[in-house]
């Protein structure tokens, strides 16, 4: 049966990973160009003309007569840099030759798309209003890839959603903390998933272990800003100051860094604050027992603690079981004491004459060492 799918969003290396995916599994490991046809634009071949393309390899039957697959590869004529560029570059085509040709396209798929053929269009940026994508939801199935974003506070389930998938399309198993450790590796730069995994099969085969993966999996941005957060809430003095110089030292703008450092670092804090008190109202003596408990709130405890960032961020029962053992290095006035200086170190980044730097290094300090809350700018 001939299966069309077009895949479109903003991530574009897991929109071209999914495609090739459905190549293979259409066309076999071992295609030959009867059984795959790949159209694509390039230096000698325009936008329009790769649709022609694919519009001749629909009219024209199977040569041996079996199931064949036409690939429309990483097609980016419609995505929002080149409808922008549109007045200055080929991607005009002389004037509605692509969008006549996209038509064409569009019809076929909807009137007299073969029955030995199967198709794969992927893509960022198309219109999911356009008559193309609209056939193609008709005749098929559409998928829209987006690019998880820091400020979406499901970011992090998303990236795991994203890592857990690309492992099992590699028949991979991660070890249960793996997800966690590689969230904190690349943020919400999915595009280095496919990489992080090959380097990580390359190392150690289908099943590696944790250790495997720290070994050859090395942070970003993002990881750093986490990274940090950890390492004050593990109360590790080396480690915290390690990770400022690692950060600060490879940023064109340390200064705004400081401020995303501090940000994250509230966040963190607050929620082990939060698990300090669910350890206490929840009566969870024991290491890593924290998650089940939650699991199992009553329904007055829930609505009550309901907008704990602690219930409504983590979705790991490893990463929830984490924040509770750093909580237990931390008594409950030291934790307040913390997001106090937390807060004043984010206003002394705005009032003080001294560098952010400083203001983070003191406040580092003197969270780890205890201290009692002072300015931090001081």
């Amino acid at each position: 049966m001939a299966e069309v799918y077009l895949i479109t969003g903003t991530d574009e290396p897991l929109i071209e990973e999914r495609a090739r995916k459905l190549t293979r599994q259409f066309a076999g490991d071992d295609a030959d160009a009867f059984t795959l046809e790949i159209h694509k634009e390039s230096d000698d071949k325009t936008p329009a003309e790769a649709i022609d393309g694919v519009i001749e390899g629909l009219l024209t039957p199977s040569l041996f007569g079996g199931m064949k697959t036409i690939w429309l590869q990483n097609f980016r004529a419609f995505s929002g840099a080149a409808k922008k560029a549109d007045d200055e570059t080929e991607y005009e085509d002389g004037g509605g030759l692509l969008k006549a040709a996209a038509g064409t396209l569009a019809k076929i798929i909807s009137d007299r798309f073969p029955e030995d053929t199967n198709l794969v269009i992927n893509g960022p940026g198309f219109d999911g209003r356009s008559r193309l994508v609209q056939a193609c939801r008709r005749a098929g199935t559409v998928e829209t890839l987006d690019k998880p974003k820091i400020s979406d506070f499901k970011w992090r389930e998303n990236v795991v959603r994203i890592l857990e998938a690309s492992a099992g399309n590699r028949q991979m198993t991660l070890p249960p903390d793996a997800c966690e450790y590689l969230l904190e590796v690349i943020g919400v730069d999915t595009g280095r998933i496919g990489n992080e995994l090959e380097k990580i099969y390359c190392y150690a085969g289908a099943t590696p272990s944790l250790r495997d993966i720290q070994d050859v999996c090395t942070g970003t941005r993002e990881a750093a800003y986490f990274a940090l957060s950890n390492m004050l809430g593990d109360r590790d003095l080396n480690g915290a100051f390690a990770t400022i110089n690692q950060l600060l030292g490879n940023t064109k703008n340390p200064e705004s860094a400081v401020i995303g450092l501090l940000r994250q670092a509230s966040n963190h804090f607050r929620q082990l604050l939060e698990a300090r008190l669910l350890l206490r109202v929840l009566n969870v003596s024991r290491r890593g027992e924290l998650a089940p408990a939650v699991k199992s709130m009553s329904a007055a405890d829930r609505e009550h603690y309901g907008n704990y960032l602690l219930l409504t961020r983590v979705k790991s029962d490893w990463q929830m079981n984490r924040l509770a053992a750093q909580a237990r290095k931390f008594t409950g006035p030291e934790l307040v004491n913390a997001i106090g200086l937390l807060a004043e170190a984010d206003k002394s980044n705005v009032s003080s004459t001294l560098s952010r730097r400083l203001i983070l290094e003191n406040l580092t300090f003197r969270i780890i060492a205890g201290h009692p809350q002072k300015n931090a700018g001081a």
